[in-house]
């Protein structure tokens, strides 16, 4: 029969455990700072490569930059180089109508606001006439206004008449031949088509044709005004030779 063993160990001191905690310790401490040290070189090494990223981008969207802007330039010289001269010459020509256009609406509503000779009330600003396509045919438009203040309404009428002679009597020097004709005589016209009534501006404005033979030279407009204290009257003359097609 085998008898019980007796195991004998030996009692560790707490200065044991406190070494083998210390060491552990330690051991712990050392690895963070591994760890601590390896994270901070490779962020270290990432900023610096998105600063290098960074750097590179901005040199790729100035050559991208630069290269577009070449590219505009190029084909806008293409685009030029394109183009007749019949072409440039017609670009000129629409800006040069554009602005005597702007330069015109500008001096008509200058006459209103600040006319020039110190002119009053109702005034002709000006009488244009346009051709048609119908021979002997053309539009006008009269443009009568009150310059300076506009404290009242104008009312009145308008009388256009146009002077010229027959030219198939011309030159014979034996007969009379200066004729002159009412603009309402000249066509399609109703009674209120030569009335105004207006404060600041109107455009009285229709077509005309003109008698066969036929020759045009000087226009004259008179408006008057009725109904006032003081009534007023505005006179507009004009050569007029329009040149046959």
């Amino acid at each position: 029969m085998n008898s019980p063993k007796l195991i004998v160990t030996e009692q560790k001191s707490n200065l044991w455990y406190i070494s083998i905690a210390l060491g552990c310790l330690v051991s712990l401490v050392s690895i963070y700072s591994l760890g601590r040290y390896l994270a901070v070189e490779d962020l270290s090494k990432t900023k610096q490569l998105l600063s290098e990223y960074k750097a590179t981008l901005e040199n790729t969207q100035i050559a991208y930059k630069q290269v577009s802007e070449s590219l505009l330039l190029e084909k806008q010289s293409t685009l030029v180089e394109s183009l007749s001269n019949q072409d440039l010459i017609e670009s000129i020509q629409t800006l040069e109508l554009e602005q005597k256009n702007m330069q015109e609406e500008l001096r008509f509503y200058r006459n209103i606001m600040a006319p020039e000779k110190d002119a009053k009330g109702l005034n002709i600003d000006q009488l244009a006439i346009t051709r048609m396509d119908s021979e002997g045919q053309f539009h006008f438009r009269l443009t009568i206004i009150q310059a300076q203040k506009q404290a009242q309404f104008l009312k009145g009428s308008v009388e256009i008449t146009l002077f010229g002679h027959n030219k198939r009597i011309g030159e014979d020097k034996n007969q009379t031949n200066q004729l002159s004709y009412q603009f309402r005589e000249l066509g399609t016209f109703k009674t209120t088509d030569f009335k105004f009534q207006f404060k600041y501006f109107q455009n009285l404005q229709g077509f005309i044709q003109l008698p066969k033979d036929f020759m045009p030279q000087r226009l004259v407009a008179i408006a008057k005004t009725k109904g006032l204290r003081k009534n007023q009257t505005a006179k507009f003359e004009t050569l007029w030779q329009p040149e046959e097609k």
